[in-house]
């Protein structure tokens, strides 16, 4: 089975400590600086809430970007979870780091999350493709799609955890066999509950995820380690 860990700590720092060139994608979803806690008490089915409901201060922070593309190989993508109103500070971030503008992917929710309650229920969140050197999208003849995703993130099959922006493990993994082939190394800077690492073991890629904050990481390898040991009882000939 394919190797993966999780890190705690600050991403700048890890990151600075790891070869130049070795990742094979990045995959993440940072804080952008919306500053919104959910007033949800319950998880979505109903049994209370165990860990807070937001991350505290959230601010807009591009440092990371430039060490990014840094460890990224020379043909290779980097996808950003944001939201319309701050999409501009991402795309000028990554400009000055050296990556091309790639696309904007559109996640639709199918149905409304944390926001602002004076306005319309939020129910998309834009994700932005930028790239280094000249990758081809959908390696192995898989075929292209459109930039629009529909999955659910009130009712996931893998089952929710206290993280109050977890991600669907099957969007992420649309992701990871959209730009990486098997085997190859994704890097996630902000792991939160470990979605990222969970897709990257069920499609046979390697995986580094960093998480400055020790509650989550737990949560991440906890939920990493289920699923590589459910890909490995797959791979396990029948007796």
């Amino acid at each position: 089975m394919t190797d993966w860990q999780v890190i705690t700590g600050d991403c700048l720092e890890v990151m600075r400590g790891m070869d130049a060139g070795s990742v094979d994608a990045v995959i993440t979803d940072p804080p952008y600086g919306i500053a919104y806690a959910s007033s949800w008490k319950t998880r979505m089915n109903g049994e209370p809430r165990k860990t807070r409901a937001n991350f505290g201060p959230d601010v807009f922070n591009a440092e990371w970007i430039p060490n990014a593309y840094h460890l990224l190989k020379e043909d290779a993508y980097l996808y950003c979870f944001t939201r319309w109103d701050v999409a501009h500070l991402w795309r000028d971030a990554f400009l000055a780091a050296g990556f091309k503008m790639g696309q904007r992917l559109v996640w639709d929710k199918a149905h409304w999350k944390m926001g602002d309650l004076r306005h319309y229920g939020s129910q998309v969140e834009d994700v932005l493709v930028v790239y280094k050197g000249g990758p081809a999208m959908f390696p192995g003849g898989i075929g292209r799609r459109g930039n629009l995703f529909r999955f659910s993130s009130g009712y996931l099959p893998e089952g929710q955890v206290d993280h109050p922006t977890q991600k669907p493990v099957a969007l992420m993994a649309q992701f990871v066999n959209d730009s990486t082939r098997p085997g190859d190394l994704i890097l996630d800077p902000f792991c939160g509950s470990g979605t990222t690492g969970v897709a990257c073991v069920q499609t046979g890629r390697r995986f580094i995820g960093i998480e400055i904050d020790e509650g989550y990481a737990d949560i991440a390898r906890a939920r990493i380690a289920k699923a590589a040991e459910q890909a490995r009882q797959l791979e396990l000939p029948i007796q």
